[in-house]
């Protein structure tokens, strides 16, 4: 693995040290993709320790993963909350001033609202300091969801805390003296005290290269473009290495100059190229043009060297929960003829408007097709309540009436969660309907690209213009409208009986196994 070799080439010459410390986001998607990082590194003879900003409980649920054969060399820590609450207070009051109202869907702002109340909520209440840091955080945070139409903010904030968390993580550098530093590609901020201790850093992004071309590329395009991306219309932006795209196909937070998120994001950029290495979760098969370009240094902007680039992927969560529910879909799955079943499934916060989930069950019953369908509760509309933790749907409530009697004989609704891994994995499986997260992406099932948040446009433009491994749903993208029912039984439709829906399963089978031989050779 590349990843390690990098790893193992700064802890491995002689007097030098074998720790490496991994400081991801407290994301649950950055999160995951870093433990499976620590086990790669763990399997190659390094002791690796994971350092999580803020507290997150890590006591594993009783019974719920074997353990790996390399967790004695993976530890996963926890950081104490930011010292100077105040500070963090005052910036939170400073970013929610003078921002603008955008036309933005109600779902999109609700999902960015709860996804910082996800993150709040992670933090323990075990640690006497963090008793009064919380609530105060929590009513900051209020504020913003009631004051607030557009909601650019979790970005923008996973900066700031990170910064703010800078003393305690020298502390546990110092304390620790490791050989290495991981760090998320959000992260970039703790660079300087890497510097300062002489600790050879990499950084690591959870999405693809073609991703990482882009935020390489970024300075340059802040430099030549004299409007911002929101401003550009249909305009193409061209970036080295991955398909031209439409403008408004870039990240939510790059819109506008003038976001706090923007100037965050631009740091990291101009911070890459000062890495020892850049760490990315994909294969080169699957990324090939973007991987080349990137090792030939045309993406970096002018005057500074690109890193090394070591492809680690793909990393996929190796053990899941099977619980009742997992177990449930599974026999279903069972019982199903080869590829006849499209599974549905946007990720650990997608949620849908009550209307849109409507749409969707209606596009299901009218494609005829088989279906597995992960369904959570919409956004709530009380603002009260928007923090909480959603509820589990009714399904009665939610979808057309006597729609699972209906459906009953070819399809299967589940609530709220399903074993992702375990259901794409399965031979009935043809087709996967995707908010393109990365993580879902190298999952390997033919897919309808419906992206709704974070990176997921970017990926959606490289899936289907550059890798052809998805066909986009038509609509996504209208922010005042839905996607229509006869849009998703159409695409279902094509999916899973039309020839390019068989075209598209040969070119997924492809990149599977170009990928399993990318690794072994490597290996």
């Amino acid at each position: 693995m590349e990843g390690a070799d990098a790893a193992i080439a700064a802890t491995s010459s002689p007097g030098t040290k074998k720790l490496v410390v991994l400081y991801p986001l407290p994301g649950m998607d950055h999160l995951v993709s870093m433990i499976e990082l620590g086990k790669i590194l763990g399997a190659w003879g390094l002791t690796v320790t994971i350092e999580i900003p803020f507290t997150i409980p890590t006591t594993p649920n009783s019974g719920s993963h074997p353990p790996s054969p390399y967790s004695h060399q993976v530890r996963v820590g926890t950081m104490a909350p930011p010292v100077d609450n105040a500070t963090l207070l005052a910036k939170l009051e400073e970013m929610t001033k003078g921002i603008k109202e955008t036309s933005l869907k109600q779902d999109e702002t609700n999902r960015k609202i709860e996804g910082m109340q996800q993150s709040i909520n992670r933090i323990s209440y075990e640690q006497g300091e963090m008793k009064t840091w919380k609530p105060q955080l929590e009513t900051k945070v209020t504020e913003l969801q009631n004051s607030v139409t557009d909601l650019k903010l979790k970005e923008a904030v996973a900066f700031e805390v990170i910064s703010i968390s800078n003393p305690h993580l020298r502390e546990i550098l110092v304390a620790v003296d490791p050989g290495v530093l991981v760090v998320d590609f959000f992260c970039c901020i703790v660079l300087g005290v890497a510097w300062e201790l002489s600790v050879p850093s990499y950084f690591f992004f959870t999405f693809g290269a073609e991703v990482a071309a882009f935020f390489l590329y970024l300075p340059v395009l802040h430099e030549r473009l004299t409007v911002d991306f929101q401003d550009m219309g249909d305009k193409l932006v061209h970036v080295p290495g991955i398909p031209p795209f439409r403008a408004p196909h870039a990240m939510l937070p790059l819109m506008e100059r003038e976001d706090a998120a923007y100037e965050g994001f631009l740091k990291v950029s101009t911070e890459l190229c000062s890495t020892n290495g850049i760490i990315v979760n994909t294969f080169r098969w699957l990324e090939r043009r973007a991987v080349e370009t990137v090792a030939a240094g045309h993406c970096r902007p002018p005057g500074l060297q690109t890193p090394s680039l070591y492809c680690i992927g793909p990393l996929i969560k190796s053990e899941e929960v099977v619980g009742k529910g997992g177990k449930e879909c599974l026999a279903w799955l069972d019982a199903q003829p080869k590829e006849s079943v499209v599974s549905l499934c946007f990720g650990s916060i997608g949620r849908f408007s009550a209307k849109q989930i409507r749409e969707v069950a209606s596009g299901l019953e009218a494609s005829g097709q088989r279906f597995l369908w992960v369904v959570r509760a919409p956004p709530s509309d009380d603002p009260a309540k928007k923090f909480e933790k959603p509820p589990e749907p009714d399904l009665d409530e939610l979808l057309p009436e006597r729609f699972l009697a209906r459906t009953k004989d070819r399809g299967l609704v589940v609530k709220s969660w399903a074993s992702q891994r375990d259901v794409l994995a399965h031979p009935s499986v043809g087709g996967f309907v995707t908010h393109c997260g990365w993580n879902s992406v190298l999952e390997a099932v033919p897919m309808l690209a419906w992206p709704l948040y974070a990176e997921q446009r970017l990926n959606r433009v490289f899936l289907e213009k550059e890798l052809k491994l998805a066909v986009a749903v038509e609509g996504y993208d209208n922010d005042k409208e839905l996607v229509a029912a006869k849009e998703v039984a159409a695409k279902v439709r094509w999916l899973l009986e039309s020839d390019g829906g068989m075209v598209l399963r040969a070119c997924t089978k492809e990149a599977t196994l170009a990928g399993l031989v990318d690794e072994w050779r490597r290996a």
